[in-house]
């Protein structure tokens, strides 16, 4: 068998793309950690530990990923180099309009469960001015939103060009962050807060659908493209990843209603 060769170059853009995936974690952990202060100043103790609840709750949007990003991309790095063209459209197609769907069920599942909200968590019940219910399905439409640009960011890490998703999470985290402290400062109200959010969220993946549209190679997303031999083609990766966040979820889960109560 012929030894597989690196390209001029290859492993200096291995490296760059390292970096950016760094980076782009990195943003997510600075903001996580730089937030937190700023609100709990200018927030109640009651207002800030709700808020802090329905931000963990909306995050678990993030699990109906099922690791499909990083599964996703190195499939795209595959059809990439074979030229596939075909199949790396099917995959992309099936793994973009699924996130949706799932995105969707997500956003309506909160949105019938909302008014009962403060009943399962009285920690939202006792916030100052009320509106827990609401907050929550913003926060949530917020995490769906970006939800289905992660295939779109799997495409960018296929082709090696990490930098593009790791400056638009970069950005889109800093946006929301500011926007969230902005709010806490003028309103004190968590729905204001909730829909700051929500609305650089939306702006994130607006960016991530236009990069997308204008530096991809044929960026085409049509549902009668996705399949379900492209679905089950990643699904078996993912059911690794999957495992493992419902392990977490029953920790974190139990933890949540502690924290609720």
């Amino acid at each position: 068998r012929q030894a597989a060769t690196v390209p001029p170059g290859g492993g200096r853009r291995v490296a760059s793309n390292a970096v950016w995936n760094v980076l782009g974690v990195g943003s997510s952990a600075l903001v996580a950690l730089g937030v937190p202060p700023f609100v709990a100043r200018l927030l109640p103790p009651s207002e800030f530990g709700a808020w802090s609840l329905m931000m963990q709750l909306a995050g678990y949007v993030n699990l109906l990923g099922f690791g499909l990003q990083i599964v996703l991309a190195r499939h795209v790095a595959v059809t990439h180099a074979e030229g596939d063209a075909a199949t790396r459209r099917a995959l992309v197609s099936t793994a973009f309009w699924g996130l949706a769907a799932l995105a969707a069920f997500a956003v309506v599942a909160v949105a019938l469960g909302a008014p009962w909200a403060g009943a399962a968590f009285p920690v939202l019940a006792a916030s100052t001015h009320g509106g827990g219910g609401a907050a929550l399905l913003w926060l949530t439409s917020a995490f769906a939103v970006l939800l289905p640009t992660s295939a779109l960011a799997a495409v960018f890490v296929g082709e090696q060009r990490s930098e593009v998703p790791a400056l638009v999470t970069a950005a889109t985290r800093l946006t929301a962050a500011t926007a969230v402290v902005l709010a806490a400062w003028m309103t004190r109200d968590l729905r204001a807060m909730a829909v700051a959010f929500l609305l650089a969220c939306c702006g994130g993946a607006a960016a991530q659908w236009l990069l997308w549209r204008l530096r991809t190679t044929e960026p085409r997303l049509a549902i009668a493209d996705a399949s379900r031999s492209s679905l089950a083609r990643v699904w078996d990766e993912c059911r690794g990843v999957t495992e493992w966040n419902l392990c977490m979820l029953l920790v974190s889960g139990l933890n949540l209603v502690l924290v609720g109560h």
